[in-house]
Formats: C-alpha cells, structure tokens, sequence
C-alpha cells in the first residue's frame, strides 16, 4: 500500500542514499504521485515529528534502533504526519493501531513543539517555487510540447539559462502527465540540468559520466550530442546500475554505454577512453541543497543550520579522489564536478584541492567562469578565483541548492610533459591520511582500507628475495595509479581462485 512505498522511500532519504523524486521512479513504488507527496510533506516537517514521537512515548521514537527497522521508524513518521496535520490515518494495520493509541499524547506535545520550530518553521512557509521539467529532445520538441501545454491551459515557458528546459507554476501536475510517462518530458530541476548544459559535449564527443545514475543528467547528456558519440557511463550499485540502464532505454540514449563499475578502477590510459574529452562528476554528497530534505536549512552564506563535520570530511575525500582520477585522463579536456550541496567542504575545498593537486610540469586545468549570466557564485575567500564556480541558493534562487565548477585543460609547456607523468601527479596520494570513501557510504573507509592492507602483506610475503629491490623503488615513488594497483590485486585473487580449483579437481580425479 501506499504506507509500504511511502516507508521505504522515506527511509532511503532520511539514510541519504537519494532524494524524494529520484526514489520514487524505483519501480517497486507503485502510487508515485501520493507517495512523492507525502514523504516530501513528512521530510518537510521530520525535526518536528521528531520531537513530537520522543516526546509522546519511547516506543514511537524514530531515532531509537531498538523501536524497529528503518522501514517500521518511517511508517510511524508517516502515520504521525497524518494524524497530526490530515487528522486521520489511512489504512496502516496493527501498526496503526499502535500510533493511535498514543493519539491523545502525539496531538499534546504537537501542540507544545509546534511554536518551537524557528527558522525551520520560517523556511516551511515559505512560498514554493516554480516546477521545471526538460524536453528530452531525443523523442520531442520544445516547440511541439509548449504546444501540447498550451492546447491542455496548462502555462509553461521555456528557461532563460537552460537550453531545452520548462518553467511551470508551482501547482502544475505533471507527474502523470502523459508526456512525462514516455519520457518526452523529464521532471528535473534547474539546478540539476546545469552540470550538463555547462558540459556540452559536442555531436560525436566521448564522455564519461563518472557517478551517473539514476540517469538523468546522463539522458541530457545524449540530448545535447544527438545520440552522436559515446557517453560511456557507470555506477558500481547492481540496482543503481539497472535503474540507470533502464532510463537510458526508455529515454531513447542509445549512444550511452552503461556500465556496472566503480568509476575509481576504471583505467584512463585504457584504449577504449583514449578519445575521452569531457567528464561529468557528480558524486553521492550530504545532498543539502535538497528542497525536499530534512537537513536543507541553509543560510544566506550557504553555510548549514548543523551538520556532521566528520561525515563531510569523508564525503570530501571521496569527492576530491574522483574528480583527480577524473582530471587524469590523458585526453581530457573538459570536466565539470557538481554537487547538490550547500557546504563548502564539498564544494570550494574540493576544487581548491584538485587544483593544488596539480604537479610538475605539462598541461593542467584552470576554472572557467561558469554560467557568467547567474549572480549567486563560488565563496570568493576560499582562494582566488573561487567565484568562478556557480551555486544555487535554494531560497533566493528556488531551485534545489547545487555547485557545479567548470575545468578546462591549458596548453602543455615547452617540457612537454607526458600523459603518465600528469596522471602520476593527480592520483598521487598521502597513505598515511587519505582514505578511499564509499559513494553511498563513507564510512566503509576503514573496513577498505584495513582489507587493502592485508592485501597489500598478504602479496609482500609472497614476494621472492629477487623483487626486493623493486619494492623499495615502488615505495620510494609512494605513487602507484589506483586502477592499475586495483587491477593487478585482482589478477592476484583470481590466480588463487584458478589454482585453487586446479588442486580440487585432481584430487577428485585421484
């Protein structure tokens, strides 16, 4: 029912592992236009449902593990929203019966919390913005669907800044309109179109779409192309994997390669990227430009009302290692890095990173003036040239609250340096303080990285006297590209596995 998908979706965005909107096109979300409603409603209002179940009874706390699963936390939000702001709660079962028996205590301490919210509360009122949606052009026109609009009375004008996208009123439905169910038209805000048309690879370009599903901006990308070239496009999720697949399909990008692969072991100087000139990375971050997120209060420097300093911290080390291997590829000439994050660790300090990171001589990447038309830009104070990179601030631009930095590669010098000696540069790494961090979850680093570890003694041991010498030149260069060490570890394990399966085999055949 609609609880069921409601739950689970809920549970995804309170986890961060996506968004309201993005959530809801997983097939197994059968209503998505109530569900979409209501976990946004409930998000919306998830500090103060949160206080009000602590406050009602311990068994209905939604931040104590020991009240059930994840997906049972947020059904009893999603009850609690009901009862206390539609004044029934549909359906539900035993687990209504449950909430409905502290009804009394949920209605008191909602109306004790309710004064306390402050500026949340203040942000809640606001008024809501306009809908954007974007004309896949692979399957329509922009002038045939303003017109398909306009027959129906529903308003609609092209954007200013983005090409192919709509502007609606804040109250157009259009998440069954017919159009959006074929994939003529795909519901996607401002902000999220612009890491895409801020790239624009040219017709017959290879791109790389580094972190690329759900598929969205991978979609855009095809559009911009006229499906001429190669968006070779991955994610290391099986379920991300098949949901990105799938748009593409429905979405008519039949020039984009998905791939289920961790976009960090992919190879820059494989020959099948060899023609690769414009990379899009947009890594899993806090998400806290999202409008329909419970942690999106932000101010007017973009700084967060709260957050948790040592997530961000892992999620940048994620960030700045990607965007690196991506600035690596030897024929790159355009990267643009983009988060739905108001936090400057994420932002400015990756960029900030990625530029220091450069070494030595040969050709590097400097910022181009993203998007010079938009006036909320990068915080200046960071470092010179920061403003060159854009932000959208989700209150004064109404959109969802994104960054998005535009690299572009200079000339080599007279030394000439080669690609390797580049790419050596950027993925050279401190072992001692960087840790490889999960897209979806960060704190996976130290189980990776203690198993990389074992590893790593697990091939010293069996090392013979003779390769001495070169283990100490390798530690001594403390810069071995990531994908060939990643490659070659599992070269390694499938030659145990192969023996291992020799071994077996003769001792049956004995």
């Amino acid at each position: 029912g609609l609880y069921e998908d409601a739950a689970w979706v809920l549970s995804q965005v309170l986890a961060r592992r996506g968004t309201a909107r993005s959530l809801t096109y997983d097939p197994r979300v059968r209503n998505k236009r109530q569900c979409l409603a209501l976990v946004s409603e409930t998000t919306k209002h998830a500090a103060l449902l949160r206080r009000v179940l602590a406050a009602a009874s311990p068994r209905l706390d939604p931040d104590d593990g020991t009240v059930g699963s994840a997906q049972r936390r947020a059904t009893i939000m999603l009850m609690a929203h009901d009862l206390l702001f539609r004044g029934k709660i549909t359906g539900g079962g035993g687990l209504k019966k449950e909430v409905m028996m502290y009804a009394d205590k949920l209605r008191e301490a909602f109306e004790q919390h309710k004064g306390e919210l402050g500026e949340a509360g203040d942000a809640e009122q606001a008024a809501p913005g306009p809908k954007y949606a974007r004309v896949n052009t692979l399957k329509a026109t922009v002038p045939d669907v303003l017109d398909r609009f306009r027959t129906e009375g529903v308003e609609a004008a092209p954007d200013a800044d983005v090409t192919s996208l709509l502007v609606f009123p804040p109250d157009a439905r259009l998440h069954d309109h017919p159009l959006v169910s074929d994939r003529e038209l795909i519901i996607q805000s401002k902000s999220s179109c612009m890491p895409a048309h801020l790239l624009s690879p040219p017709p017959g370009a290879h791109v790389v779409d580094a972190c690329a599903a759900p598929g969205n901006k991978t979609s855009q990308l095809a559009a911009i192309m006229h499906n001429e070239g190669r968006v070779f496009a991955f994610d290391k999720d099986e379920a991300r994997y098949q949901l990105l697949a799938d748009m593409m399909r429905r979405s008519g990008a039949s020039c984009v390669m998905a791939q289920h692969q961790d976009f960090l072991t992919v190879d820059p100087f494989d020959p099948q990227y060899a023609a690769v000139s414009h990379i899009l990375v947009d890594p899993s971050c806090s998400g806290s430009g999202m409008l329909d997120r419970p942690d999106c209060a932000v101010n007017t420097q973009g700084a967060p009302a709260s957050r948790d300093l040592s997530r961000l911290r892992g999620l940048q080390k994620f960030q700045l290692l990607v965007l690196r291997h991506a600035l690596s590829f030897p024929n790159a000439e355009r990267v643009v890095y983009s988060t739905c994050s108001v936090h400057q660790e994420e932002n400015e300090d990756v960029v900030k990173g990625a530029l220091e990171g450069q070494r030595g001589p040969g050709p590097h990447f400097t910022l181009e003036r993203a998007l010079p038309q938009w006036q909320t830009r990068g915080l200046a104070s960071v470092f010179p040239g920061a403003d060159n990179c854009l932000r959208v601030d989700p209150r004064r631009d109404r959109t969802t609250g994104f960054f998005v930095a535009v690299f572009v590669r200079t000339q080599p010098d007279a030394q000439g340096s080669t690609a390797a000696e580049t790419h050596a540069a950027f993925v050279e790494v401190d072992e001692k303080t960087v840790k490889v961090e999960d897209k979806d979850d960060a704190e996976e680093t130290e189980e990776r990285e203690v198993k990389s570890q074992k590893q790593q003694q697990k091939q010293q041991q069996q090392q013979q006297p003779g390769d001495k010498k070169k283990k100490k030149h390798h530690k001594k260069l403390k810069c071995v590209p990531i994908q060939r060490a990643a490659a070659a570890a599992e070269r390694h394990r499938n030659a145990e596995v192969t023996g291992v399966s020799q071994r077996k085999r003769q001792r049956t055949k004995q």
